[in-house]
C-alpha cells in the first residue's frame, strides 16, 4: 500500500490544498497528530475529514490536541491512541498527546508495556527520548549488526519536532521522524518494501 505521512499540520490551509489535488493517489493516511494549535480553528479539522473523504485516516493526538472535542469524535479521522488495530493485513499502534520524556505529562489512552507490537507501524506524536541521527535520505535498517528489541514495531512514525525530519533506526525499528505539514513537508511510505520519501 501506498501510505501518505502527515505530522504537525497546525491548521494549515496550504496542506489542504495539496490534499485535494493529490490524496486520490494514497491507500490511507497516517499522521503524528497536532492538527491544529491548541484547538484552533476547531472547523479545520471537519474541514480536513471531508478534503480526506473515504481514504483510510488514522491518526494520534498530538500535545495541541488534547482535551480538544474532536480528538475523539465519530468521523472518518480515526483516533487510535492507545490502541492497535489492523487495516488490510497492516499492523497498527498508536501512542498519542505527550509521552513521558515530554515535560513529564502522558495525556489519553496508553498502550501497555507488554504489548508485543512486533511487525507493527507504531505512530506516536513524540519521537522517541534518546538522541537519533535523522537521514535525510532514506535508510535501511542492517539486521546483521543491530538485534532487534523484543516486541518492538518494524516502524515507528513521529512528528512533534519541527525542525526535524528524516530517518533513523534504533535497533531493527525504522524511525521516520515527519516533516511538518505546516511548512509543506509530508512524506510516502510503501508499506512492503518500508521505503520512504520526503516531499518537497
Amino acid at each position: 500500500m501506498k501510505a501518505l505521512l502527515l505530522a504537525d499540520l497546525h491548521g494549515s490551509r496550504p496542506i489542504l490544498d495539496q490534499l485535494r489535488k493529490s490524496i486520490t493517489k494514497y491507500d490511507i493516511v497516517l499522521c503524528a497528530g497536532d492538527l491544529t494549535d491548541f484547538g484552533w480553528p476547531q472547523s479545520y479539522v471537519d474541514e480536513l475529514s471531508e478534503v480526506v473523504g473515504k481514504i483510510p485516516f488514522y491518526w494520534v493526538s498530538g500535545n495541541n490536541d488534547v482535551a480538544q472535542d474532536y480528538q475523539y469524535r465519530q468521523n472518518n479521522l480515526i483516533n487510535i491512541d492507545g490502541r492497535v488495530i489492523e487495516f488490510k493485513g497492516l499492523k497498527l499502534a498508536g501512542l498519542g498527546g505527550s509521552a513521558p520524556n515530554y515535560e513529564g505529562q502522558n495525556y489519553g489512552p496508553t498502550l501497555d508495556r507488554e504489548t508485543d507490537l512486533s511487525d507493527t507501524i507504531l505512530i506516536t506524536h513524540i519521537p522517541p527520548s534518546r538522541p537519533l541521527h535523522y537521514q535525510k535520505d532514506d535508510i535501511v535498517c542492517n539486521n546483521e549488526t543491530m538485534k532487534q528489541l523484543s516486541h518492538a514495531p518494524s516502524v515507528h512514525l513521529c512528528g512533534h519536532i519541527h525542525n526535524i525530519f528524516g530517518t533513523a533506526c534504533l535497533g531493527q525499528t525504522k524511525v521516520i521522524k515527519i516533516g511538518t505539514a505546516k511548512t509543506g513537508q509530508w512524506a510516502e511510505l510503501d508499506t512492503n518494501s518500508l521505503f520512504v520519501s520526503f516531499y518537497p
